[in-house]
């Protein structure tokens, strides 16, 4: 075989090895191009979900907000639900549109209307159809015929109250102002059972598509978010990747003569790096300890001033007390003789359940203010003028430096909204909402005695525990 054959089968091979390399770089940049592509509009589907979800958040925050409105006694009458609609239904741009409904439970479990807003003749009738929820409790129903969600929620043991949750619409909306071409949604609700309600639907996804799928928890139920990509809509085309795969080698080619360069910078820069990662440690430390001690200066700060609120609720001759021995079985034997005329006058019988005796070091009137606050709170909001009422004290050593003290009574045991109401307002919350007696005393017995306080339901009646130290701490 002559040179010529040689050099021409030489030049033929090389062509042919190139030709294959650009086809191959073209299809391998597509395909990249192509995923790229898919993972921006995966991230582009989550700003519309994400908006949605805080949408029906809000919404569902307005109704516990309506509820709240109500001081969680629900309506006597239409006008006092439009009223607190809308004291609720304001933000800082004025008036948000609901679409809300109050009703009644009559004696046989049928729906009464009490009053609504932005409900049509249908709405009404729909709701009545569906009949009183199964559960008690906040909950999404499936789409109205004309695809708003009702979110439901009971108050005062016989009434509910809905809001009518426009979904479809606001997906329309989204569509219209900021929607990723090619992107398809298939929005749907699961229900507490765990069925599947349709609520927007933009038809089936086209042969070349790619698939994928968000699942959102929300109240009793949950969101389901299928998402589809049309792939004819990718940016990239094939001559676009071989103008890509040209660009692709003269980028190689000319970024090759910097690579000793950047090896060099490159391990320089690690030796850098692992200075300044020393040095992070050293300040992540030091951070670490001085947040330490500002969070117990400030638990110090925060317990000096709850000590100091307790004080200045004190009597005047008892604010300037100084912590004394006393015994325990006596201080209540003296509160039974102080109460006992106005339990007599309820018709209470009040006793007191003696056990070995306790001394405790502290400020004693505060105890005495605090339990005496505590019977009178019991006395004349549970057990006022009921047959066979009684309420027992007693208290026992629990450990070697705390005593338990119970307050007990024979009241009907509290469901939970009156427990609710009637003691977790002063037991855990900062503000007194009504029962400032009650309050007063949580005040004392935690600024001056450091006692734990919680309340216990019973089968036959409530009980209050103490837990009282033997000797509180310094303020």
């Amino acid at each position: 075989m002559s040179a010529a054959a040689r050099r021409w089968l030489l030049w033929a091979a090389l062509s042919l090895a190139a030709l294959a390399a650009v086809v191959w770089a073209s299809r391998a940049l597509t395909q990249a191009a192509r995923e790229r592509w898919l993972i921006e509009m995966q991230a582009a589907s989550q700003r519309p979900q994400q908006f949605v979800l805080n949408w029906l958040e809000l919404r569902r925050q307005l109704l516990r907000a309506l509820v709240l409105q109500s001081r969680g006694q629900g309506w006597t009458d239409g006008q006092t639900f439009q009223i607190d609609l809308a004291a609720v239904s304001q933000d800082s741009d004025g008036e948000i549109a609901l679409a809300a409904a109050a009703a009644r439970v009559d004696a046989q479990g049928q729906l009464q209307p009490l009053a609504g807003m932005g409900l049509q003749m249908q709405d009404w009738h729909e709701l009545e159809r569906r009949g009183v929820p199964a559960q008690p409790r906040e909950q999404l129903g499936a789409p109205m015929p004309d695809g708003r969600i009702p979110l439901a929620r009971p108050l005062a043991g016989d009434q509910w109250v809905w809001l009518l949750l426009d979904v479809p619409g606001l997906i329309q909306q989204l569509q219209g102002l900021d929607w990723p071409a090619g992107l398809h949604l298939r929005l749907q609700l699961v229900d507490l059972n765990g069925r599947l309600h349709p609520v927007t639907e933009t038809g089936p996804p086209p042969a070349l598509a790619q698939q994928f799928r968000r699942e959102e928890a929300s109240v009793p139920g949950g969101w389901r978010f299928d998402w589809s990509v049309d792939l004819r809509h990718s940016p990239v085309t094939p001559w676009q990747a071989n103008l890509l795969t040209l660009a692709a080698l003269a980028v190689v080619l000319g970024l090759s003569g910097l690579a000793a360069l950047l090896l060099r910078q490159t391990q320089r820069l690690q030796i850098l790096n692992q200075a300044l990662q020393r040095r992070h440690a050293d300040l992540e430390a030091a951070l670490q300890e001085r947040r330490a001690a500002l969070l117990q200066l400030a638990e110090q700060q925060r317990q000096q001033l709850e000590r100091s609120y307790a004080l200045l609720a004190l009597p005047a001759d008892a604010q300037a007390e100084t912590p004394q021995g006393f015994a325990l079985g006596a201080l209540l034997q003296e509160l039974l003789q102080e109460l006992g005329p106005q339990a007599r006058a309820l018709e209470c019988l009040l006793s007191y359940e003696p056990g070995a005796e306790l001394k405790l070091q502290g400020p004693r009137q505060a105890l005495h203010s605090a339990l005496r606050l505590l019977l009178q709170q019991a006395l004349s909001e549970r057990l006022a003028h009921r047959l066979g009422a009684e309420l027992h004290l007693g208290f026992r050593l629990q450990g070697s430096e705390t005593v338990l003290l119970w307050i007990e009574d024979n009241a009907p045991p509290l469901d939970a909204q009156a427990r609710q109401r009637l003691f977790e307002p002063w037991l855990a919350a900062d503000a007194p909402d009504g029962h400032a007696q009650a309050h007063l005393a949580v005040r004392l017995l935690s600024g001056l005695w450091a006692a734990q306080l919680r309340y216990v339901n019973r089968p036959n009646g409530n009980r209050l525990e103490l837990l009282l130290p033997l000797q509180p701490g310094p303020g």
